[in-house]
């Protein structure tokens, strides 16, 4: 019986250690960082209709815009265009400038 409840103790230890590790230390870690108040866009420079045109008062209009600005307020975060380059889409993502295409 002495030989159960050590190995007992000793797999309740590990539970707690493992749950330590997986549950509060990404909690933790959140706290830490800083809070990204803004999804960043790149969006080419050309417009692409039915995708992502402007409009007459220079507002970005089409079905990308309205996707990116769903998934931002589901986010709680500020949408911001950034103009790029087609060559440069991907890079932007790459560089972190951007956080989607």
């Amino acid at each position: 019986m002495n030989l159960f409840l050590l190995h007992l103790r000793r797999f309740t230890t590990l539970v707690v250690c493992f749950l330590m590790v997986t549950v509060f230390n990404p909690l933790m870690a959140n706290e830490i960082a800083p809070l990204k108040k803004s999804l960043r866009l790149a969006v080419i420079y050309i417009e692409g209709p039915p995708y992502i045109y402007m409009d007459g008062s220079s507002e970005y209009v089409g079905i990308l815009p309205q996707l990116a600005q769903a998934l931002s307020r589901e986010l709680a975060l500020d949408l911001t265009y950034l103009p790029t380059p087609r060559k440069d889409l991907e890079k932007s993502v790459i560089d972190e400038r951007a956080d989607m295409t």
